[in-house]
């Protein structure tokens, strides 16, 4: 059996979205079909009671425009959800670059100045080396 590699492996239909974002999505769009639903029908009431053959046309129309509403709007909820985690990811990733970056060039500083004013001082432990690793363990 094959091994899936990353989440983006089970996306597969025209949505793009995982199996547990389908579960999300299934469930916002009921609830937000549900409350839409009984807005349209509460406001096309008198075309339910007067059994009007193009009043539940136009009915019929409604509901299916807010259960597309519902489940696009529901799509656009989750994908938002995962496009904020993405950037927060990024965020993080630049942060942690950026404090990485900062340790190496303040570990070059300092052992350009222990070279410059101590040169017959080995270099302490604490200190990397060019590649990132410690010199002395």
């Amino acid at each position: 059996m094959e091994q899936r590699q990353s989440p983006a492996d089970d996306r597969v239909d025209i949505w793009s979205c995982t199996p547990e974002e389908r579960e999300w999505i299934i469930g916002l769009a009921l609830v937000f079909f549900v409350p839409l639903l009984g807005l349209v029908l509460w406001r096309d009431w008198d075309k339910i009671i007067g059994l009007d053959r193009d009043g539940l046309i136009e009915l019929a129309i409604s509901i299916g425009h807010v259960g597309i509403f519902a489940v696009v709007f529901a799509f656009l909820v989750i994908q938002g959800v995962g496009m904020r985690t993405l950037l927060v990811e990024k965020y993080r990733e630049r942060q942690d670059r950026k404090l990485r970056d900062s340790i190496k060039e303040n570990n070059a500083q300092w052992r350009s100045w222990l070279k410059e004013n101590h040169p017959d001082v080995p270099l302490p432990p604490f200190v990397d080396d060019d590649t990132g690793n410690d010199r002395q363990q």
